[in-house]
């Protein structure tokens, strides 16, 4: 199974890098049609399910963004309203994406421009990254929730199972010289850690005494913190290793790079299968809003590309 993930991961790679040798007036045509196709697949959630209701019909965009239905994501449970906050900011970089794209066809060096393309590509791809992690979590979090109330487990229990899995994977990934050699990493770690150790105390305290460490739906934000880690830290050595990266960072970028394609397939392919569920669930909408999304982070990905091939264009060295 290790043996097939890995060479599904070189597919990959060797994808990602296959582009480079496409010609540049090419390059930007495909990007032009992944950046359009992208920014109406999102547009287009406006009207379609994409909410659902406890006991109700299935809400569109519009009326989503008018406060009915919930978003089935993990974002809900632990901060209330902000999803709200995420999709009309997913709109607002697909309204954008498009204007750019039809103002191209008479201003083509719009395309071209190093600073924006950046700054663009770097808001889409953490968009990607997010929902991504955001589905993944509440997928992995509804399919243990049947097997948990069959055995009876207690929700403390449960909680600190999940605490202790978290020490254990921050401890594997700190036997990596390179993550230990990332402040922001460890810190982020330590903080974490923290938390699980906490988690832990308050478990078996509970055992033994009526008293409790932590108060209020602490539970949420356990289930949280790795979560939280799994979008932020591949997203912030994206961003330092490779698009804003300069010398010797990037340099590194092609080992990080192929080790955070091993980490993400599985949680894409996990993924899917939560594509099932929505269109179980009648709110099919979030399949071109997934999609939509990647599209626009992969036309932006194309332009970055042409910027590193033609580092002489006008307008567009590379970053």
């Amino acid at each position: 199974m290790w043996k097939g993930l890995v060479s599904i991961r070189d597919w990959v790679a060797a994808g990602w890098e296959g582009g480079r040798r496409v010609r540049s007036p090419l390059l930007r045509l495909r990007a032009r049609v992944s950046l359009a196709s992208g920014s109406v697949l999102t547009l287009l959630t406006l009207f379609l399910p994409i909410a659902y209701e406890a006991c109700g019909p299935p809400r569109k965009g519009h009326e989503f963004i008018r406060g009915k239905g919930i978003w089935p994501g993990l974002l809900t449970f632990v901060f209330p309203g902000w999803e709200r906050g995420f999709y009309i900011l997913a709109l607002a970089l697909a309204a954008c994406t498009l204007l750019l794209v039809l103002a191209s066809v008479r201003r083509p060096a719009l395309l071209r421009k190093h600073a924006l393309i950046t700054w663009l590509f770097a808001l889409a791809g953490a968009f990607s990254f997010f929902v991504i992690v955001d589905f993944f979590w509440i997928f992995a979090a509804n399919w243990l929730e049947a097997p948990l109330q069959r055995l009876k487990v207690r929700e403390d229990m449960s909680v600190a199972v999940v605490a202790a899995l978290t020490l254990l994977v921050l401890t594997a990934c700190l036997r990596s010289r390179f993550l230990r050699g990332q402040r922001w990493v460890v810190a982020l770690f330590a903080i974490t850690s923290v938390l699980s150790l906490l988690i832990l105390a308050n478990f078996f305290l509970l055992l033994f005494t009526p008293r409790r460490l932590l108060r209020g739906e602490w539970s949420l934000w356990m289930m949280m913190a790795p979560a939280i880690l799994y979008w932020l830290v591949p997203l912030v050595l994206w961003l330092r290793f490779s698009l804003f990266a300069r010398g010797e960072r990037r340099v590194q970028w092609p080992g990080i790079r192929s080790r955070l394609i091993a980490m993400y397939l599985p949680v894409v392919a996990i993924d899917c299968l939560f594509f099932v569920e929505v269109v179980k669930m009648g709110i099919w909408g979030f399949l071109p809003f997934f999609f939509g999304l990647h599209l626009i982070s992969l036309g932006y990905m194309q332009l970055a590309r042409e910027g590193e091939r033609f580092p002489g264009a006008a307008a567009f060295p590379a970053p």
